[in-house]
Parts: structure tokens; sequence; C-alpha cells
């Protein structure tokens, strides 16, 4: 079917028309309903339902249009579909709620399964003036489709405006601008375990949290407080906690992952890797349930329980009290106690032969059967049970001998404390503190009937078992990126997960989210080349949009970093721009000192807060969130980190609009190097003088001298011959790390070895950094500097093509 012939603006008055009454009416709406709760009377029910559509009717801010879009049905009705449902004065509908079947219509439609619709209008508003509108009726939208097949994407122009709209310090609600494939996914079955993959700038954060709301408008008996979304981190939590509410959905509960167990103890400790991926293991489950089930002791001995107010006292046969024990075993550690107690109480009576009204109290001593019945089943807290078990090699390996190696048993092992307030407690103790929690007593835990986890591809196998603990149903919405996936629970598939998940008669649903929105095609370009290490077996995302600017590849003598980095900041920030500059630890600890010290104002992120203007942040910590500008600062540095290259790709999608790398030299991953735009120099190392930096009386002559073999194989490195053997730089040092210096002298050397740095291979720089200490790069430099003498000084300013 063919559009028939409109004039535009006969239907723009008449669409501004029905918008205005459309608000008259809402407003008017909102008055009826204050009015009705301020002098309601009746129940508690009805003054709840009063307080519901207050808040229902209360979703249009003072910047939204009473409708997004209309869809004209083949029965000649026209449907408007928006963010809150109006009502006219005879109560029939004036606007359909996006999440209703209308939303659907609007949303879903297509030629193979128009549902009804002969023509879907979007329109283009300033708050609720209609500016404009675009039509698409099924033969164009048919067109639509063979584009998308052939790799294109349409952005209409609701779309566009987002996109190129400025970033703020939360997300914003993306009911304006749901793409189809997207509203199928927040439309997806309610009882089930849905994981959504997609790469950055996909919407899939946004797209879980408008299936939250759509799940509330459309599953029966679902309320706001049965709903938990889950962020990893408090800054991306604070970042997402506005969507659902801005939606008409107050009461949801909004947590980073760590505040579901924080309940029991507050981490003051933190772990060494080794140590804190093995209690995050999945196996420590079987660990905590054996420990658990070992602290009751079944084999059975005989109990001696005293008499009230006589030298007396009864026998329980140890077979007795087997036979007490056996029933119990499958029950959750306290109620089984509970139980058992009762059952060794009446035990205890029909001993004595007596009628059984007789009171318990009057005829035991209560303190002597506590004393008997701890002897078996001991009362035990979470924490208390936890310092036993670590505290004890005996017991941590007969609860974990079949699981873990003795490497990993010592691991565990720690010398308890004096008080349980003194243990170290870490945040990998306090996920073990949940699940024995709810091995001891299930019942003590809240639970909800869905569960949305944002940034799931890294959980350790204990923060699943978590919120699986966590979930009455099974029903979850889970949102990652395996290309994003860090950490040492790093992942190349979703099946780990869905197997620590998913529960009987709850299927588990894959989707996934082809389209990057968010993401220029000139940046994301550059961060697809990284695809092939991170991710091989995934395919790719696409960008849709250009933003029209090609991101800078800046160069800069390591020492001279921070600086540029923070003069390309400032530029961001002074175009309005939300900035987010993104370093390894060290690299951003010389940034913040730099900030600090001219005075700089900046909002570090990793700490929970994010700022309008300047933030420094580090990429394990930047998974979904955005930014107008990004500034990375030695992109190298930040490759070399524990999965370095996928960390690499969380910070050059972070950007909506531009993109500044500036690196230390010219270090660059190869995988980078064919797509990266030219190379500007803006800063060279200064000249030196080895004399003029350092004093020299406490120098040992001698162990400069050790150092020759060193600095020859130094300087052959750096002129592009084989790496150096590594072999002469073994015994110098067993520093494993390059530190950041703290004195000026360490400044001074440092800067020396900077220098070096940006003319040695990737190679030289790599092994110099493993195993050569501040101190041995001190002398280390005297000599080499000595052998470079011939060495040409960088140009203070160029532009390359090439990374040499």
């Amino acid at each position: 079917m063919s559009a028939e012939p409109i004039d535009k603006t006969v239907e723009l008055a008449a669409e501004q028309k029905y918008f205005d009454r459309a608000m008259r009416r809402h407003v008017d709406a909102q008055h009826q309903i204050k009015k009705s709760q301020a002098g309601a009377g009746g129940s508690a029910a009805d003054i709840r339902a009063l307080s519901r559509a207050l808040k229902s009717g209360d979703t249009l801010g003072p910047n939204d249009p009473v409708a997004i879009g209309r869809v004209d049905t083949q029965d000649e009705r026209k449907i408007y579909v928006g963010k809150s449902a109006i009502l006219d004065e005879n109560r029939d509908l004036l606007v359909a709620s996006w999440k209703s079947k209308a939303g659907n219509w609007f949303y879903s439609a297509t030629p193979e399964n128009p549902g009804g619709v002969n023509r879907k209008r979007t329109f283009r508003t300033d708050r609720n003036t209609v500016k404009d509108f675009s039509d698409l009726v099924f033969a164009q939208l048919e067109n639509e489709i063979a584009a998308l097949e052939r790799g294109e994407v349409r952005l209409d122009d609701e779309l566009l405006e987002s996109l190129e709209a400025g970033r703020t310090d939360s997300m914003g609600d993306i009911v304006r601008t749901i793409q189809a494939a997207q509203y199928d996914v927040i439309a997806h079955t309610p009882k089930s375990l849905l994981i959504i993959q997609g790469g950055p700038g996909t919407g899939k954060t946004a797209v879980a949290l408008h299936r939250v709301s759509w799940l509330l408008f459309n599953q029966q008996g679902l309320r706001p407080e049965d709903v938990l979304v889950v962020g990893p981190s408090t800054t991306l939590v604070k970042y997402i906690q506005d969507v659902v509410p801005s939606l008409g959905d107050d009461g949801v509960r909004h947590a980073a992952l760590e505040d579901l167990v924080r309940d029991l103890v507050v981490p003051r400790h933190t772990e060494q890797p080794a140590r804190a991926a093995l209690k995050g293991d999945a196996r420590m489950q079987h660990v905590l349930a054996e420990g658990l089930r070992l602290r009751v002791r079944t084999g059975g001995e005989s109990l001696k329980v005293k008499r009230s107010n006589t030298a007396g006292s009864i026998q329980i046969s140890s077979m007795t009290v087997r036979n007490l024990i056996r029933p119990l075993s499958y029950l959750p550690y306290g109620e089984g106690r509970h139980r058992f107690i009762e059952a060794l109480r009446g035990e205890c009576l029909r001993s004595l032969g007596t009628r059984a009204d007789v009171s318990f109290e009057r005829e035991f001593d209560t303190s002597s059967f506590n004393q008997q019945v701890d002897r078996v089943w001991p009362s035990l807290s979470p924490l208390q049970f936890l310092r036993e078990l670590f505290g004890s090699r005996n017991r941590t390996s007969a609860a974990g001998g079949h699981e873990l190696t003795s490497e990993e048993l010592n691991l565990l092992y720690r010398r308890p404390q004096r008080y349980i307030s003194d243990e170290p407690w870490s945040i990998e103790d306090a996920f073990l503190l949940h699940e024995v929690e709810a091995l001891m007593d299930p019942g003590n835990q809240l639970r909800f009937d869905h569960i949305v986890v944002d940034e799931a591809q890294d959980l350790s196998g204990m923060q699943l078992q978590a919120l699986a603990r966590r979930s009455r149903t099974g029903a979850m919405t889970l949102v990652g990126d395996i290309a994003q996936s860090t950490g040492p629970f790093a992942r190349n598939s979703w099946n780990e997960i869905i197997d620590a998940l998913e529960k009987k008669g709850v299927p588990a649903s894959r989707r996934t989210l082809k389209h990057v929105y968010r993401v220029p095609n000139e940046i994301f370009r550059i961060a697809v080349a990284l695809q092939s290490e991170i991710a091989p077996d995934l395919d790719a995302a696409e960008s849709v949009r250009s933003s029209g600017s090609e991101p800078r590849v800046l160069s800069a003598w390591s020492g001279d970093v921070s600086r540029v980095v923070l003069e390309c900041a400032r530029e961001h920030s002074a175009d309005g721009l939300m900035v987010g500059v993104i370093a390894a630890a060290p690299m951003l600890a010389e940034i913040a000192a730099r900030m600090d010290s001219e005075g700089v104002r900046y909002s570090m992120a990793d700490t929970g807060t994010l700022g309008k203007n300047i933030n420094l942040i580090r990429p394990e910590t930047a998974k979904g969130l955005e930014f107008d500008a990004v500034v990375i600062a030695d992109p190298k540095g930040i490759y070399h980190l524990d999965s370095g290259a996928r960390l690499l790709y969380i910070a050059l999608t972070r950007s909506t609009a531009r993109l500044d790398m500036i690196l230390a030299g010219e270090n660059v991953p190869a995988l980078l190097r064919p797509v990266l735009p030219s190379l500007e120099v803006v800063s060279a190392p200064p000249p030196f003088d080895v004399d003029d930096r350092f004093d020299q009386e406490n120098s040992n002559s001698d162990e400069v001298d050790e150092l020759l073999p060193l600095a020859h194989g130094v300087v052959v490195g750096a002129k592009g011959s084989p790496p150096l053997d590594s072999a002469p730089l073994r015994h110098l040092s067993d520093t494993s790390a390059y530190e950041s210096p703290a004195s000026p002298k360490q400044t001074a050397a440092v800067s020396i070895a900077d220098r070096l740095i940006d003319v040695m291979a990737d190679t030289v720089v790599a092994e110099l950094r493993a195993v050569i200490a501040p101190g041995e790069v001190i002398r280390v430099a005297r000599r080499i500097v000595e052998l470079l003498d011939d060495e040409e000084p960088h140009p203070a300013r160029s532009t390359k093509n090439t990374y040499e």
C-alpha cells in the first residue's frame, strides 16, 4: 500500500492541536488525583492505589511531549503512543503507554508481521511543540529492512538528535528512540533467564532498564519492590538509577553488587589476587557446604543431661543421637539444629517416663542441655563459622580436600584473630558469608521476582551464587559484552553463567544487539581492530553513524604525558563537553597530581562520583559509562595490564564524539597501527646531563661496570637489532613491577629511562620494566647515556604516518 499525499502544514497544525488537548487532560488528571489523595479516606490500600496513580501520571517531565509517535491501523484507528497513558473526559484513550499493546505495534510492526498497522508516524518535538514528523508505510519499511540486510541502518531524526546530544552525569530514557531490534528484547518473555549480548553503545543497559518498566506494566502481580537492578559498581548504579523512576516506576531497588553482601561485615581488607580469585571460585560453594556439614557430629556420641534440683542426670545413647540426626541432615543448618533440639527435648522427657505435658525446664538443667546440644550441633554465626574454617588447616583440608589443591588450601588458611571484629574481612569473604548465611537460614535473605544485572560478564562464581540466592523464580535479565570481560573471571562465552543461574522451568534465551548507536564509526573502527584478540568468536558489532571528526593520536615523551592529557581535557571541557580521562592506575595518579598542582577541578569517577566536566577513571571502572570526549593516556600502558586488550577496547569505546590518544613516545599496540590516523609528535624529552642530575658521591663504580653487558644489550635493542638476551637482567633485581618514582632524584632518573624508552623496541621496554627496579634504572641509565651520545634528538613537533 502506498501513502496518500498529505499537506504537511495542515497535518502539523492538526497534530499540535491534538498534543495541546492531551497535555491539558494530563495536567487536569494530575490535579484530580492530587485532590483525591489529599482528601482520601478509606483503606490503606485505597490510599496506596491513589499514590501509585499519582506517580504513574507524573511520568511526563517538563521537557517531555505527550506523544512520541502514532500508529494508523488497518481498521482506520489512530493511536498515539507516549511515556504516559492519557485519557479524555469520557475515559477514552488519548495517548497509550509505550509499554502497552499499542507500544508493541509502534516499535515492532514489520511488513512480514504488520499486526494490523498501516503507518507509523514519529514526531520530532521541542517539549510539547510538534516541529516535524516522519511517516513510514510498509512499502517504505520493506525497503528499510532490505537496507539493513546490506548492513545499512536508517537513523530517524529523533535518534540522531539523541545521539548528538551531550552526555550528562546520569543516563536518560530512550523511549523516543527505541529501535525495533531493541524493543524485541525489551518485550521478551517475562519468566526467563534472558542474556543480552551487546557491544559498546548498542543500548543494552538502557534496553534492560526499559525492560523493567515493560515487565511491571505487563507481568501480572509484579510490583516494583519485587524487582532488583544490580550494577558492578556504585559509579554505574548512580549513573543508571534515574532511568526506571523516570518511566513512572518508583520503588525498584538499585544496588551495587557488593551492597547485597554487606549485611554481615564491612570489608576492610584487600586480598592478594590469587586468594581473591580462589575465594570467588564456584568450588567454594561445595567447600562451605561440606565444612558446615562436618560441624554436625553425625557419627553420634552419648549425651549426659543434668536434672534440675537434683544431682541426677539422664543418658541419651549414641545410637539414639544418630537416629535423631539422620532425618535432619538434608535441612539447612539452622533449621536442622532447631529440629534436633526439639527432638532431643522430647527424648529427654520420654527417658523419664513422665507425661507429655510435663515442663522440660522444670525437669532439666537448661545450661547442661545446651552444652550437650553444642557438642553435637554447635550454635554458629556465619562469621564464627568462616573464622574457624579458615583458622584451622584440618578443617579446611576436611572441607575442601576433594575440591582444592594443597596450594589452594594453604591460601585459605589465616591465623585467627582474638576477636571476630579484628579479622581481616574482605569483599570476597562477604560473598562467602552471604552463602554461609543462606546455608544456615535461607529465609533470612530478601528475595526478588526479577533481577536485572548490568555488566554480568565479569561475575565470579560466588557472585553468581549470591544472585541465584536472591532470586525467587530464576527470572533474570543479564546484560553484558563478552568482548569486555576482564578480571580473574574473564570469559569467552556466556555458557558458564547460564549453567550457574538457569533453573528448572525457566528457560535461558540469548539475544544479541548488533548495531552500535553511541560510538561513532571513526572511533569504533579503531576499537574493532582488537576484536581478533579479545573475542575472535563473536561477530563484531557495527557502528551506524559518523561524528565527522577523526580521533587525534598525539605522541609525548613519557614525562610529559600528563601535561598533554591535561591540555586536551581542558580543551574539550572548555567546549562544554563531559570528558573522561582514562588511564592505568599509576598514570591516573600522575595525571591527578598534575591537575591538583595546576588547580584544575575534576571528579575521581573510581570513587563513585561522576562530574559534568572532567572525570578521571581507570578502564576497569569505565565499563557502561559514556562521555562526550575521551582522552586515553598511554594506551600501551593499559594494553600491558591483565586483560589489557579488552581494557583498551573498553577505553576506546567510551566516547560518543571525540577521542584523543596520548602515546608515551610512539608506543602503541601492533593491532592498532594499521587503523590509527596520523601520529602527531607534540613533545620530546629535554636534553639531559647525567652529571647534573645525580649526586655520584655514593656511586659504586663496580656496580656500574657490572651493568655494562646490560647497557650494551639495551643499545642493541634500541637500534633495532634482535631483542636483548635477558640473562644479564635476572640477577639485578627480583622487583616485579615498575613503580612510580617518589623522590626528585628518582624522577630525574626515570626521565632518562623514559628518554631511552622513547627510542627502544617494544620488547626491550617490556624487559626493562619487568625486572628493573627504580634504583637499578638509575645506574643503568648512567651507563646507557654514555653509549647513546651519538643519538640524534627527537624533533620538537612533527607528524608521521607510521608507528616505528
